[in-house]
């Protein structure tokens, strides 16, 4: 834990890639579950 508050970019990318993730992965378990996992496939494989 650092004492101080500054934020390096690297840490900060990290934790905008994580949210990222986060985010698209739950806006996709929602897709599936609201049009089915055939439309899943539509959306990677179009």
């Amino acid at each position: 834990m650092k004492q101080n508050n500054v934020i390096s970019p690297k840490e900060m990318g990290e934790f905008l890639t994580k949210f990222a993730r986060l985010f698209f992965d739950s806006f996709m378990a929602e897709c599936v579950l609201r049009n089915g996992s055939h439309n899943l496939v539509h959306f990677y494989y179009f």
